[in-house]
């Protein structure tokens, strides 16, 4: 990942990326393999979104993001994680890849 890249804040990523996809789930719908550890490409970014209930975000250091609806945040390339506690959220991500600077 491109050091410039690392510390990249929400508004930078909107206005800056490129979004190439998007998936969405219904509550209960969450697949198996986003509650598993998992991670992004080297250069693609997430943007995670919940759109009702709740969820925890769980990183590699097993440093636990508590997200409700209406909340959000990045996911950085290749970090690795999982979603728990998520069985009534529903939730959105987009997918981004960010120009060479």
């Amino acid at each position: 990942m491109n050091p410039a890249l690392a510390h990249i804040d929400l508004p930078t990523l909107l206005e800056r990326g490129e979004k190439y996809r998007s998936l969405r789930f219904d509550a209960g719908a969450i697949p198996k393999g986003l509650r598993q550890e998992h991670n992004l490409k080297d250069g693609v970014y997430g943007h995670l979104r919940v759109n009702e209930g709740s969820l925890v975000f769980v990183d590699h250091e097993q440093v636990r993001r508590h997200l409700d609806s209406g909340e959000s945040l990045i996911i950085f390339p290749t970090l690795v994680h999982h979603l728990e506690d998520c069985e009534d959220a529903a939730i959105q991500i987009d997918f981004y890849r960010m120009p060479s600077p």
